[in-house]
């Protein structure tokens, strides 16, 4: 039965007994921002070459890390413990299908966001397709269309999950920013510490009901 109070709050209890969820995160947040550092343009055709070369580095690191994140919160749900190498194992193998998923939907949906109303439309029939791929092996095309028939066929529930978890990440997001700002050293490092936590998080709950709403225990992914 699908209850989002308890999934959240087993989300959060999880989370709290198993740090190693936030790792691939963080580590993602530190590269991102030492890439950042690093870059020094001198003209605007250097700065947005920069800026494309950085992003696409950033997309590969960010969906092995997720990856990663989702693969861990599969074999903790599964099994009751998990490790950063598992994960590492997992996500090593569908590590083509995550980047051509994620480009996938970073076109979908930030042609959407250029409306407003249709990128945000995007992201909510396509918020379980890494899921997908983690818990059954899916290409990016199958894991795109399987979950947007599970939120069609599970649309209230989805979009209670969807807007919760929306405003939770906004909330983060604006905590991370007011500390990075105003704390320019220390208030970086806590901001990766918060993006980290809030990968945990995210992967816990969105697992968690991705199973439930299948109405399915968690299977063996097959990899390819």
């Amino acid at each position: 039965m699908f209850n989002l109070g308890d999934i959240l709050r087993e989300g959060f209890e999880t989370l709290k007994k198993n740090y190693v969820l936030a790792i691939p995160a963080v580590i993602a947040a530190l590269v991102r921002v030492m890439l950042g550092s690093f870059v020094v343009v001198s003209t605007k055709a250097e700065a947005a070459a920069a800026i494309f070369i950085i992003s696409f580095i950033a997309l590969i690191i960010y969906c092995f890390a997720h990856g990663v994140t989702l693969a861990m919160a599969r074999e903790l749900l599964e099994k009751g413990e998990t490790s950063l190498k598992t994960g590492v194992d997992v996500a090593s193998s569908f590590l083509f299908h995550f980047l051509v998923t994620s480009i996938l939907l970073s076109v979908i949906v930030g042609v959407g966001l250029m409306l407003v109303l249709p990128g945000l439309a995007a992201m909510f029939v396509l918020m379980f397709t890494f899921p997908s791929i983690i818990m059954h092996g899916l290409t990016p095309s199958e894991a795109i269309r399987n979950s947007y028939n599970l939120i069609r066929s599970n649309f209230t529930n989805s979009l209670l999950l969807f807007a919760v978890l929306a405003a939770i990440f906004i909330a983060i997001s604006v905590v991370s920013l007011m500390f990075a700002v105003v704390i320019p050293v220390l208030g970086q490092f806590v901001a990766v510490v918060l993006d980290g936590a809030m990968g945990g998080f995210l992967a816990l709950v969105l697992l968690r009901a991705y199973t439930i709403l299948r109405g399915e225990p968690i299977e063996e992914t097959q990899e390819d």
